[in-house]
């Protein structure tokens, strides 16, 4: 899938991922290790990353086109 926009980065919670006409059929947020750390709900292709610790995450996204992914940062 090609490279969905996502900000602002780094963030100390909330995410916008800007699809435009994409459908979202999941987000898993992955650890640098690889493992998943979060399955956020989307809420207007925002999502809400507060309660993870501060450090570097993977947001794999999944919609209609395939999968996309972004390394994103937890302040």
């Amino acid at each position: 899938a090609r490279d969905l926009p996502v900000y602002p980065i780094p963030t100390v919670g909330p995410l916008t991922i800007d699809v435009e006409s994409n459908t979202i059929q999941s987000i898993d947020v992955l650890n640098i290790l690889g493992s998943v750390v979060l399955t956020p709900t989307v809420n207007d292709n925002r999502i809400d990353i507060s309660d993870l610790p501060v450090g570097p995450y993977i947001l794999r996204i999944t919609t209609d086109e395939g999968i996309s992914t972004k390394r994103i940062i937890k302040r």
